[in-house]
């Protein structure tokens, strides 16, 4: 960075300002330097959001979404200015989530990862010329997807809303790689719903980063607590990296 004309300049004053443009209104969007030194020093997550290719910058730039966590109610109310301290105070008591609610949400996540891999298989097939790809849905919340290489198929998963043995309520299920994908009792990874801090989250197993093929595969993902896109966008990769030579 240096200064000219009495204004800052350069590349880093650059990479912020095509940064910005990625983040949420209100939101923060770091460079993938910027996230290795506070990732671990913040009580925030952040949602790796891949190289970007920047204006006027000659490589591409990891970029990292900081996520925004809602406010609360009762400090809603103080910026809103509705507690005016006349009359007695009254705490906010949250509602604990409902059978409905898990159960919604669930699915909704689910239709969130089908759609990400149908995204995903239509941008494979047209930046990656000598891959095709094909989306196949197997029933409700049930699909299967396969890429081929040169006509020969390279990858596959089958990926499902269900129910685990002494478990309430259901859970996403990835199988892929070798594994037989007609087999619904065998899978590589699990997600499965979670509560923190009163509001609903999604957490896996971790089968899928115990041994990735490349070390920065899963970098920014924390497992054990994922958006319904976070969650979308691990078991991509899971899916992804087969193709991977």
């Amino acid at each position: 960075m240096y200064i000219e004309n009495n204004r800052p300049t350069g590349t880093a004053v650059i990479t912020a300002a095509r940064l910005e443009a990625l983040a949420d209104p209100g939101g923060i969007c770091v460079s993938g330097a910027v996230y290795t030194q506070v990732h671990n020093k913040i009580d925030r997550q952040f949602e790796d959001l891949g190289n970007q290719a920047l204006k006027n910058i000659p490589t591409p730039v990891r970029a990292y979404k900081a996520l925004v966590y809602p406010i609360s109610e009762v400090a809603q109310d103080a910026v809103d200015g509705t507690d005016s301290g006349t009359e007695p105070y009254i705490p906010k008591v949250g509602k604990k989530p409902s059978d409905f609610d898990r159960n919604w949400f669930m699915q909704n996540a689910f239709d969130f990862v089908e759609k990400h891999f149908q995204a995903g298989l239509n941008q494979l097939g047209t930046k990656q010329k000598a891959v095709d790809t094909d989306f196949e849905r197997l029933r409700d919340k049930a699909f299967v997807c396969r890429a081929y290489i040169a006509g020969k198929q390279q990858a596959q998963a089958r990926i499902w809303l269900g129910q685990t043995s002494g478990r309430f309520g259901r859970d996403i299920f990835f199988a892929g790689g070798d594994i037989d994908i007609d087999d619904y009792n065998t899978w590589n990874e699990c997600i499965h719903m979670d509560e923190h801090d009163g509001s609903l989250v999604l957490s896996a197993m971790g089968l899928g980063v115990m041994n990735p093929s490349d070390p920065n595969l899963f970098a920014g993902i924390n497992v054990r607590r994922m958006t319904p896109a976070i969650s979308a966008e691990y078991l991509w990769r899971m899916f992804a990296s087969q193709l991977e030579t």
